[in-house]
């Protein structure tokens, strides 16, 4: 199977859409679909970011990162790099 770019962002996507409705459903806010990466996603909670939210995640092996107000979600696995495609 070759690797195209076209359709590692159509998985990665669709797995960002996933979390995205999830998020949604839980009250969070988060870009529309138009405005985000396909491998790409931030999310807002209402009541900012709690301190104790990146280790609680990590303990149960879920990285993001937290950028200012926001928690960053990205579906490829830095262990694992899903492509590289330089331009």
């Amino acid at each position: 199977m070759a690797w195209e770019v076209e359709k590692v962002a159509g998985t990665l996507g669709t797995i960002t859409d996933k979390i995205a409705e999830g998020a949604a459903e839980l009250g969070l806010a988060t870009a529309p679909k138009i405005n985000r990466a396909s491998h790409l996603l931030g999310v807002t909670l209402p009541g900012g970011i709690p301190k104790s939210l990146p280790e609680n995640l990590s303990r149960q092996n879920i990285f993001v990162s937290i950028r200012g107000d926001s928690i960053r979600i990205s579906t490829i696995q830095k262990k694992k790099p899903v492509a590289c495609c330089p331009r």
